[in-house]
């Protein structure tokens, strides 16, 4: 498509995300930067220049992005890289809070996102220690969007967690 039209935005846009899916972080920055020249209004290239700023460990550069892609359209996307910039802070309560919004602001006709927000949310409680409450988010993504894995993955290392801390006691 960019062949046919190099200025074309949504293939420009779209490239940054096909870009990082191939791990080639540098070239998404380059064209996610180009993207946000055509239009620098867009949120989402904002995430595309954070996620691959964070793989290339620009930590900070990363954060800094996310923030403005928070401020230029606050979205369930946003929420949920503000909320993984704050867990890899140290700050997992503010990170859960961030991806409780991200679980909010997903649309009901989006099942699979819903769940996937509903395992993060519990993972974030695995970590704190709160093992019900976290079994609870991945039973709940379970019964949105069935055989969902990572749903399955975090139910049994709930459950092993529970039934080990049963043994124990």
């Amino acid at each position: 498509a960019l062949k046919e039209e190099p200025e074309d935005y949504e293939s420009t846009r779209m490239l940054g995300a096909v870009l990082l899916s191939q791990h080639r972080f540098r070239d998404a920055i380059e064209i996610s930067t180009r993207a946000r020249a055509f239009n620098e209004h867009d949120a989402w290239n904002y995430g595309v220049l954070g996620d691959a700023w964070l793989e290339l460990g620009d930590y900070q550069r990363a954060f800094d992005t996310f923030d403005e892609m928070m401020r230029r359209r606050p979205s369930a996307a946003a929420y949920a890289r503000v909320a993984y910039a704050k867990e890899l802070q140290g700050d997992l309560n503010g990170a859960l809070q961030l991806m409780r919004m991200a679980t909010d602001a997903t649309s009901a006709h989006d099942p699979e996102g819903q769940a996937w927000h509903h395992v993060q949310v519990g993972d974030l409680l695995f970590k704190q220690g709160k093992l019900t409450s976290a079994r609870r988010e991945y039973d709940h993504a379970a019964f949105i969007f069935p055989d969902h894995p990572m749903a399955a993955a975090g139910l049994a290392a709930a459950l092993t967690e529970i039934r080990e801390q049963t043994s124990a006691a």
